[in-house]
């Protein structure tokens, strides 16, 4: 009876750690940029950060940062966005065929579709307020919210 006692102990005390464990860091990375506001994980297995780039050096001057990095978090492809003023991420989508779809402020609110390559397919822009645009959908019938 003490043994099976010792046994559940052991049982009990194996899934309590189990359930507490730390998630283990796969790797780190730091990137030119002030923040990643918007990360996906892509059908890749990698991930699409879209974030803020503050390269007038002053907080009048915030660009929109787009990274594209491998699973191991080595940067595919970058861009950087902007006009004068502040210019922020709003969303980023992954379509079914590979291509990604963001939205975000560059003085008013905007959508651009890049193809898998990277390359632009086309850009939106909207006449209302930069500020109006923090997300971004696709619809079940592929358009975009």
């Amino acid at each position: 009876m003490k043994r099976l006692q010792i046994i559940l102990i052991f049982i009990t005390f194996s899934l309590i750690t189990a359930l507490h464990a730390q998630p283990q860091i796969e790797w780190i990375r730091k990137y030119n940029g002030d923040s990643g506001e918007k990360i996906i994980q892509t059908n890749d297995g990698g991930y699409f950060v879209s974030g803020t780039n503050n390269t007038g050096g002053n907080l009048t001057d915030i660009d929109w940062l787009n990274l594209k990095l491998n699973p191991q978090g080595d940067v595919e492809w970058s861009t950087i966005l902007g006009a004068a003023g502040n210019d922020r991420p709003g969303g980023v989508r992954q379509t079914a065929d590979g291509e990604f779809v963001i939205a975000g402020n560059i003085s008013e609110t905007v959508v651009i579709k890049y193809e898998s390559d990277f390359t632009r397919a086309w850009k939106q822009e909207f006449g209302f307020p930069a500020e109006e645009s923090n997300s971004l959908s696709i619809t079940a019938d592929a358009g975009y919210i």
